[in-house]
């Protein structure tokens, strides 16, 4: 299946909110209380918009995927025994509507963030992940990423997560 990998725009706003409500359901649906009515929130999507950074990828002409990446972390990343202290990317909110999940497309994205960073000084992504959510967990796991320290948070434990690039 080919992923067309854009910045979303404000057009997207409406879409990636109704992906990210489809997959909290689909979570839910398993027991996984990752994600709730609160989060994420349609302004947590209109600020990433906002800051230039949210990406959406389309299959078939449907977002399929989207994502936000920055430099930004939670004051509770501290606690992560990180490789790569200067140089690196934050992903946040990697999210596949349910109707793509199975079918590599994380994965795909994955490898599609790293090959999109090359051409820049960033040596490593950063992300935490429920710990909760077995197939993220594995996702990570598979795709190259270390866990380097454990949060909790209101929605339970999460691990800090990173790939060296």
């Amino acid at each position: 299946m080919q992923i067309i990998y854009e910045k979303a725009t404000t057009e997207d706003l409406g879409e990636v909110y109704a992906v990210s409500r489809s997959a909290t359901a689909a979570l839910r649906a398993v027991g996984v209380e990752q994600w709730n009515e609160r989060y994420p929130a349609w302004e947590d999507f209109q600020a990433d918009i906002a800051r230039n950074q949210l990406y959406v990828g389309r299959a078939g002409g449907r977002i399929a995927v989207h994502y936000a990446l920055d430099q930004s972390c939670d004051e509770d990343y501290q606690n992560g025994y990180w490789q790569v202290t200067d140089s690196f990317a934050v992903l946040h909110r990697l999210c596949v509507h349910p109707d793509f999940q199975h079918q590599g497309i994380g994965k795909e994205t994955l490898r599609h963030i790293e090959e999109a960073l090359k051409p820049t000084p960033v040596r490593a992504i950063r992300l935490d992940v429920f710990s909760g959510n077995r197939s993220a967990v594995r996702l990570y796991w598979r795709a190259g990423y270390t866990q380097v320290g454990e949060v909790n948070w209101q929605m339970g434990q999460f691990y800090l997560m990173e790939k060296v690039l």
